[in-house]
């Protein structure tokens, strides 16, 4: 139906955009998408019409949509993979649990690729059976999928049959109920569950905004086998940065690959092979499951001024001891702590922003450096303490006040958050991120009024832009999905 060169072409044009690999043996499997997609279309289905379609077609987000709901496969089930969810349940839950009782009392997990929900419901029914004050944790369950269809249906939450192969009768009657032929999850467990369009080749993650940062974590199975080499390696880059220290990233068995997954640590369990997020320079080729868990340093907010005199620039500086020689320093710049933030290196970013602090040549962005960096360690009351000195220093705009509500938001503090982000809307209503996270707030408080109202006026501030426009200082969020986000609200 459609001529070799023009479906290579095409191929090579939705592997850029997708990520996706369509080799030999799923060619006519692609070739069968794009006539279901001509059809939804209107297009004839005959090579004259297919060609001259495939010629002219523009590929925007619409179209994308289409061809996913012809491609991706929705093939899963509750409880899947039994050895990697013993390890959820019986080690990392329990080792994060012990971790931080009684101080940063919060979870986060990502269900990348979660299809139609099986996979992040499992997880919710998982912290719910071994978490007995689970209402004293502040709880983040992420869902995302490239397939809008799939989502919909994991929002509503209702399955057949088949979805409960691996289901004990037990657990499938405790938490959910008959409807008809199907069984549908109970509002608690649906509730903790948040879901949301994402395509992991676009370069739109970690993102405060996305929820897609700070992750404890991360379940991406079965969806990486079909990517290309290339884009496995770039989305494996992605997942780390997203990923707290020391947080875990579990693909599916057979996607297990050390050289895919480089800039991580292996752990052996049992049956399974995972990774996690730790240091190259606090980490050995193979770590032990039982190995503790690196303790990290506390920053202190008021550190003590170091006896030697500083420069007050950021150019080399002279130091003269006594009997000797003078010799040359060289103050690290803002450049490298961002830098090294940008490279997922936390600690380092925050140690080298206390140093150029020292000099007096800190500033608000520099502060901002050590409030991220301590959010993305998990160390939110920290980042929180910072930001108190952020909010004091010189050049603080909207942008810093929407850095802090993202972790009083974190904290469940939402009363705050929502004084915080007032406090920059005064400075710049204009703030996109600020409209939107505000519009969030005033729902989770029940406002939902103002809530529309400052939905409308994100909405209203993306106008001028094109769906594929990077929204300002949103980590790469394009117009296009933060419609989508509001649109979902």
């Amino acid at each position: 139906m459609i001529p070799d060169n023009l479906l290579h072409q095409t191929k090579n044009l939705i592997a850029h955009q997708l990520g996706w690999e369509f080799g030999h043996t799923r060619a006519k499997d692609f070739e069968r998408g794009l006539c279901s997609m001509a059809h939804d279309l209107g297009i004839k289905e005959t090579p004259e019409s297919l060609t001259n379609w495939l010629q002219t077609i523009q590929w925007t987000n619409h179209e994308l949509d289409i061809l996913t709901k012809y491609l991706t496969v929705g093939e899963t089930y509750f409880f899947r993979e039994k050895a990697q969810l013993d390890l959820f349940k019986n080690r990392i839950i329990p080792e994060l649990i012990a971790e931080r009782a009684g101080k940063e009392q919060t979870l986060r997990i990502w269900s990348a690729g979660c299809c139609s929900g099986e996979e992040p419901y499992t997880l919710a029914i998982l912290l719910k059976e071994i978490v007995p004050d689970l209402h004293r944790w502040q709880i983040m369950i992420l869902g995302t999928d490239i397939n809008k269809s799939f989502l919909e249906k994991a929002k509503k939450g209702i399955y057949s049959a088949w979805s409960f192969r691996e289901t004990s009768s037990a657990v499938q009657h405790k938490y959910f109920k008959k409807v008809g032929n199907h069984w549908e999850i109970i509002q608690e467990i649906k509730e903790m569950v948040t879901f949301s369009p994402l395509n992991l080749a676009e370069n739109t993650y970690p993102s405060q905004s996305g929820n897609t940062n700070n992750i404890d974590v991360l379940f991406c199975r079965n969806v990486l086998m079909y990517f290309t080499a290339g884009q496995i390696k770039t989305v494996s880059n992605r997942f780390y940065h997203s990923l707290n220290q020391r947080g875990w990233l579990i693909p599916s068995a057979v996607e297990v690959n050390d050289d895919n997954f480089s800039d991580f640590a292996s752990v052996n369990h049992d049956a399974c092979t995972v990774y996690r997020n730790i240091p190259k320079r606090a980490r050995r080729v193979s770590e032990s499951i039982n190995e503790p868990a690196i303790r990290q340093k506390s920053v202190d907010p008021n550190p003590p001024k170091p006896k030697a005199l500083v420069s007050s620039s950021l150019l080399p500086i002279t130091a003269t001891r006594k009997h000797q020689k003078p010799e040359t320093v060289t103050l690290p710049s803002p450049k490298t702590a961002f830098e090294l933030f940008s490279e997922g290196q936390y600690n380092l970013c925050i140690e080298m922003c206390l140093t150029i602090m020292e000099t007096g040549s800190g500033n608000a962005d520099i502060l901002s450096l050590i409030v991220k960096s301590l959010a993305n360690l998990g160390k939110l009351s920290e980042a929180r303490r910072w930001g108190e000195k952020l909010f004091a220093a010189n050049g603080v705009d909207a942008t810093h006040y929407h850095l802090i509500a993202t972790i009083l938001i974190e904290m469940n503090e939402l009363i705050l958050a929502e004084d915080t982000l007032k406090r920059a809307l005064y400075l710049n209503p204009h703030h996109i991120l600020s409209q939107f996270l505000m519009g969030t707030v005033a729902m989770r408080l029940d406002k939902q009024q103002t809530g529309k109202k400052h939905f409308k006026n994100v909405l209203e501030l993306l106008s001028p832009f094109q769906e594929s426009d990077i929204v300002p200082e949103a980590d790469g969020l394009t117009a296009g999905r933060l419609r989508e986000m509001v649109s979902a609200k």
